[in-house]
């Protein structure tokens, strides 16, 4: 089910004393008991739940929300068939065994409260599915086998971690639970970012997360990758979001998709001429959407409008926008040299050569804009005023461009992410010595997966292989110690904001892999 807080579950409406006290679950079902007795929950498939027990419970529609059209009704002996307006879903709900009676307080046009009773039979249990639809609702098998989930065991054998961890198999489930399958906005099957919150589909995180796939689960990492060119405008520009019933359009995110190619080509060999040849058009309106209509001074160093498009509020952010964040055109540099080899694996070589030719000026114009000559700045755009005291991991990025930096440089930016940004957790947002750094402060401190990826793939490309497996084992003893949370607290650990999010799953389970982690 992809909705929120759409049916709650209680063994105690009025205070009683018969709450759930021992609650465990597995990937396929959740088992609780109480005083009175026990429930359990089990998933036969996506949009279905099923849940049993022998002791009273009470379904409650819409808990502590109120809408304006949602309404319950009878649908035969024993169903109830409850239409949640906010969410744009119906719900079967059917009682199989014992008896159920319905409260509610019906105004005329709305729901207000809603609530079914449900009673084991005598001496016996109580059986309920409850099934997510929209137009029309097929029934449910009952004959049904609801075992461990053999998915997610799978998932687990293919992924090919020998002697999984506590901490795999968390990850491993983070990423499995939260892929869905496609409904409304969702074309493809799409890995959501978390099933708390932030249950909807970005377009950067879904680049993070088809690394962690591509090697066992190759069609579902192409569908993330291609998943916001499917809405693609004829400008070139992807949505910011992406889920079921909404697409939002605000804001944009970094252009990482041609280094997640390069990234694949490298360690797989499932990208061939067929995939090469349905990306290459929109990566490359893409790619010059950025120089079209993200460089509002003419000066060929591209813009993000607003924190949100790059580190949310990232302290470079803090004076005023459009920013000319330097990592931005460092992976367009990259970018430009993938659709250079996609180009001339398909036969196209003048735009490969083209390709090469912009990359390489690209790369020149962000060293003379950028680089001050021991660091790199992310200057307003227009004015080319710059935040003054920020010591923001932002403008440490161009280490993803690895060995295609000059040395001198080279040496510098690693010299700072050494002595700025690493503690004994990972690599802080905003260095802890920074008159900005905030320990809860999203990226004004905490570590982040996505940028731990992109800088140690930098870092090996430039030949620091020792930092950079340094950074990926304090990562990943992280992750498996607090969790894998939206980010960290990077001098203590701590995980923060949401505590399930899939791209930290993702960055770990690579990093896991390509570090050779224990």
């Amino acid at each position: 089910m992809n909705s929120q807080n759409v049916i709650g579950i209680t063994t105690d409406p009025n205070g009683s004393g018969s709450e759930l006290v021992d609650i465990r679950g597995t990937p396929s079902r959740v088992t609780a008991k109480g005083n009175n007795g026990r429930i359990e929950f089990d998933f036969p498939g996506t949009e279905s739940a099923r849940l049993q027990g022998n002791q009273p419970v009470t379904l409650v529609c819409n808990p502590g929300q109120e809408t304006a059209y949602d309404s319950i009704f009878r649908q035969g002996e024993n169903r109830w068939q409850f239409n949640s307006f906010a969410h744009d879903r119906q719900y079967m709900i059917t009682i199989e065994r014992g008896q159920c009676e319905l409260q509610q307080d019906w105004d005329g046009v709305r729901t207000v409260e809603a609530a079914i009773n449900i009673t084991p039979q005598s001496n016996s249990e109580f059986e309920c599915y409850i099934q997510e639809f929209r137009g029309e609702w097929i029934p449910h098998n009952n004959n049904s086998e609801y075992a461990e989930s053999p998915s997610f065991d799978s998932w687990c054998r293919n992924y090919g971690l020998n002697d999984l961890k506590e901490a795999d198999r968390l990850a491993l489930y983070v990423t499995w639970s939260a892929v869905v399958n496609p409904d409304g906005n969702l074309m493809r099957p799409a890995m959501l970012m978390s099933k708390n919150w932030m249950n909807s589909f970005w377009s950067w995180d879904n680049c993070f997360n088809a690394l962690a796939i591509s090697g066992i689960h190759p069609q579902l990492a192409w569908d993330q990758l291609m998943l916001p060119f499917e809405y693609q405008t004829p400008h070139g520009s992807v949505p910011d979001t992406i889920n079921d019933s909404e697409i939002t359009w605000n804001f944009v995110k970094p252009p990482v998709e041609g280094w997640t190619l390069s990234w694949i080509m490298e360690r797989m060999d499932w990208i061939g001429c067929e995939e090469l040849g349905e990306i290459y058009e929109p990566l490359q309106r893409w790619t010059n959407w950025w120089f079209n209509y993200r460089d509002d001074d003419d000066d060929g160093i591209p813009q993000y409008n607003h924190g949100n498009e790059c580190a949310d509020n990232a302290s470079c952010f803090g004076h005023g926008l459009p920013i000319e964040a330097p990592g931005l055109p460092a992976l367009l540099v990259i970018q430009m040299e993938v659709l250079a080899d996609i180009a001339g694996k398909l036969g196209r070589n003048d735009s490969a050569t083209r390709w090469i030719d912009r990359a390489d000026d690209l790369l020149d114009r962000l060293l003379d804009h950028s680089w001050t000559g021991d660091r790199f700045i992310a200057p307003q755009s227009g004015t080319h005023e710059i935040k003054e005291g920020t010591q923001s991991l932002v403008n440490v990025r161009p280490l993803i461009l690895g060995d295609r930096l000059p040395n001198d440089i080279w040496d510098c930016l690693v010299n700072r992410l050494r002595d700025k940004h690493l503690t004994q957790y990972g690599l802080a947002s905003e260095s802890p010595e920074s008159q900005y750094y905030k320990s809860d402060g999203y990226w004004l401190g905490p570590i982040w997966a996505p940028v731990t990826m992109l800088i140690t793939d930098g870092l090996l490309r430039g030949g620091e292989t020792e930092l950079a497996t340094e950074i990926a084992h304090r990562f990943c003893r992280t992750a498996a110690e607090h969790g894998m949370a939206e980010n960290f607290d990077a001098l203590s650990g701590n995980g923060l904001r949401d505590p399930a999010h899939t791209w930290t799953a993702s960055v770990y389970l690579v990093l896991r892999q390509e570090f050779n982690h224990d």
